[in-house]
Formats: C-alpha cells, structure tokens, sequence
C-alpha cells in the first residue's frame, strides 16, 4: 500500500520514510537507507528521517563522520 501511495506521489517526504522503517524492518538495510536519504533530500528538516540515518549508519556501516553529520541535522 505504501509503495502506491508513493508511485501516485514521489515527492511525499514522510512516506519515503515510512518505507525506508519498513525495509529496515524486513532486513534490507542498504533499501532503507536509500529511502531515508531520499526523505532527507526532501525535506532537509527531517529530524526523524536524519536521526533514523545516523543511528542506522552508527550500527551498520560504522561511518562515524555521517553519523555526527546526521545527529547534528536531526537536532536543529
């Protein structure tokens, strides 16, 4: 349901977000980080999508650097 309300709007920040939990979730962590990346696109302000991002990043990737950025945004 949620991949066709995306396909009627792609530009819908929160569902990009939405999905990209939802990947998270199924295991596929590269798929929600794509969608996490595209929410923050955007919408820059997105602290929930950043902070998701950072702490992803933190237990996954181990990119430190990304993860201070993200937090950072995720708090303004």
């Amino acid at each position: 349901a949620l991949e066709y309300a995306l396909a009627l709007d792609p530009k819908d920040a929160s569902l990009h977000f939405d999905i990209g939990v939802l990947h998270d979730k199924d295991g596929a962590p590269d798929r929600s980080m794509e969608h996490m990346e595209r929410a923050i696109e955007l919408d820059p302000a997105n602290a929930r999508a950043l902070n998701y991002l950072a702490y992803t990043l933190a237990e996954r990737v181990a990119d430190h650097a990304a993860t201070m950025l993200y937090t950072f945004r995720g708090t303004w």
